[in-house]
This record gives structure tokens, C-alpha cells and sequence, in this order.
């Protein structure tokens, strides 16, 4: 995390926002934009429903442009969907916010960086509550601003150009159109080789476990943990699993550590070739409306490094994080 310069954060923002500063991208009718630095394209949207509250998530891939080294980050406050009956969606909280840091008027997370013509996926999870008798939309807008970070030679960051993006005519992704279940995330790859589905004890909620394989592509040793909370599955009725319970600590992930709080487990080591395979669990809260048959699962990743220490306790730095997901699954 390094200190943001610029209390104007805000409202350069919102000058993005008004196309009156810094640069700015319209998708009319389509699910990409292109600004100087970097093309932006949506790849999934998932509606679901728990409880009272109605969930829109959107999945972006970002592709450097420029033969540099690209840092962005989300601006807080600045992701807003409608739909086409005028209901807004918010970004509840940061925890809605997965594989992409956030910028505030204080500070900046610079974890997101992008090599040259490289690219990398973030997930945006917005809520709506509706009132009796609001009717559900099923066409959307999207609008976010990411903020070019710029490092220095004393090891910050600056802020540098906003960039307003705006995504229209966007619909549920239709199963029957989406991509395999594998991911390239630069450093790894990620492969979903199994998915079961149980019904728990008591014959009311319903559980899946996810087995993902995990491929160290460099040359180098990888440190990889999963990062807490982040691990959903929506089916394509809508219903939506949760890793577990909110307020409780998240223990949905084995054989990989989990970023927590303030702790960052490192049990996952692999190295130059090595493959793993880790499992991550989620449960839906009762059944009401059916069972889907075909999932999409998203979770978060962290890359972590182990930094020398002079004591016994060993430091370690959560790095890069990387939003996974895997669309068009089914259990056996």
C-alpha cells in the first residue's frame, strides 16, 4: 500500500465521470471499451437472488496496450449498474471488489500491474434490494473508473490518468455460450478437473466442492494462497453459494493457505512445472426454487512472498491478486 498524492481523487473523479477530464470509453451496444493505455472487455454477468438482496456480478478483463508495465486500481465508490426498469446497484463494500485493488483520497492499492500485452481479470459484485412489488431487470449498465497509478523512485505511487468506462447493453451470459473451464493467469494455471454436489445432514442446504488444479509456468518458486470470502458459485436458476457464513472465519479451502485478516498462510508451494490440486467448498442455504445444473465458481487467489527476516517470525507479503473464474461447469 503506498500513499496516495492527490486529496483531488474525488473530484477528479467526478470530472472523468462528467468526460470534462483524463479519458473515458463507452461500450454502446457492446461489452468492451478501448482508452490509450489498455482495452476493457466484460467476459461474464451473473444475476442471483439471496433473501431480500438481488446480486449483479461482472467479470472485466483488462489487456495492457503500452510496451510498459500498468497499474490500475478501482476507484472507490465509482462502480455503479442499472438496469433498464432504473434500479441501481452499489458495491456494498470493498469485499465486492476481487482481483483489483481500490484507490481512496488517502491511499492506493498498487497490487494489480500488467506486463506488456498482457491481461488479467477483475470482479465486480454490485447489490440491489428491491421493494415490494419492483419489477427485475434484465438488461444493465455498468460504469466504473480505474485510476493509472504511477511509481516513483522512492518506491510510491502518484496518481496518474482516470479512466471512465462505461459498458451498455449487457445481459446474464447464456450458458450454452461460455468458455471452458481453464485459466491462464500468467504465472499458473488453473483447471477445474472435478465438481460434486451434496445435500447436507439435515436435507436442507446443498453443498458443492470445487477441485482445482494448479500449475507453477515460471521459473521460479510460486507461493500461492487463497484469499478468504471470495468464494462463490451461481447456477443458471440464480441461486447463489457462499463459502460459508458471514462473521465466521472461512475454512471452505484445502490444501492451500488462505489470506485472512492480518494472517497469510503460505502452505502452498510449487515449484518451476509443479501442479497441485486444492478443493474449495460452498453451500447454499436451503433449496427453495430447485437445483441448477450448470455452475459458474469465482474465487480470488493471492501471490505471496516470504521476506528475509532477522528473527524466528517469518514476515510475508501478500502480493498480486488474481480473480478466477470458471464458467459452464457440472457436477457429477
Amino acid at each position: 500500500m503506498g500513499k496516495c498524492k492527490g486529496g483531488l481523487v474525488w473530484l477528479l473523479a467526478l470530472l472523468g465521470l462528467l468526460g470534462l477530464w483524463g479519458a473515458g470509453a463507452a461500450a454502446q451496444g457492446t461489452p468492451s471499451a478501448e482508452v490509450g493505455a489498455f482495452r476493457a472487455k466484460v467476459t461474464d454477468v451473473r444475476a442471483s437472488t439471496v433473501g431480500a438482496n438481488r446480486f449483479l456480478a461482472v467479470s472485466l478483463r483488462i489487456e495492457n496496450k503500452t510496451p510498459r508495465p500498468l497499474i490500475l486500481g478501482l476507484l472507490r465508490g465509482s462502480a455503479l449498474a442499472t438496469d433498464d426498469q432504473g434500479h441501481r446497484y452499489v458495491v456494498a463494500s470493498d469485499a465486492g471488489v476481487r482481483g483489483i485493488g481500490i484507490v481512496t483520497d488517502r491511499s492506493v492499492d498498487a497490487s494489480f500491474v500488467l506486463a506488456p500485452a498482457t491481461s488479467s481479470d477483475l470482479r465486480l459484485e454490485l447489490l440491489w434490494r428491491p421493494a415490494s412489488g419492483d419489477q427485475i431487470g434484465t438488461v444493465f449498465g455498468l460504469d466504473l473508473v480505474l485510476r493509472e497509478l504511477q511509481p516513483t523512485a522512492a518506491g510510491q505511487v502518484t496518481l496518474g490518468t482516470p479512466y471512465t468506462l462505461q459498458f451498455r447493453s449487457l445481459r446474464v451470459t447464456p450458458a450454452a455460450t461460455e468458455p471452458a473451464a481453464a485459466q491462464d493467469l500468467g504465472p499458473f494455471t488453473a483447471i477445474v478437473t472435478d465438481l460434486s454436489a451434496s445435500v447436507s445432514a439435515n436435507r436442507r442446504d446443498h453443498l458443492l466442492r470445487i477441485s482445482v488444479q494448479l500449475t507453477n509456468t515460471t521459473t521460479q518458486p510460486l507461493i500461492l494462497a487463497y484469499v478468504g470470502t471470495t468464494g462463490t458459485v451461481t447456477d443458471e436458476l440464480g441461486h447463489r453459494y457462499f463459502w460459508g457464513t458471514a462473521g465466521t472465519y472461512d475454512t471452505s479451502a484445502s490444501g492451500i493457505g488462505i489470506v485472512q485478516g492480518r494472517t497469510a498462510a503460505t502452505d502452498l508451494h510449487l515449484q518451476p512445472g509443479e501442479a497441485r490440486t486444492v478443493v474449495f467448498q460452498v453451500i447454499r442455504r436451503g433449496m427453495e426454487g430447485g437445483l441448477g445444473k450448470v455452475y459458474r465458481a469465482d474465487l480470488v487467489l493471492a501471490q505471496l512472498e516470504i521476506l528475509p527476516s532477522p528473527g524466528a517470525s517469518q514476515q510475508v507479503r501478500v502480493g498480486r491478486h488474481y480473480a478466477l473464474g470458471f464458467s459452464n461447469l457440472t457436477a457429477r
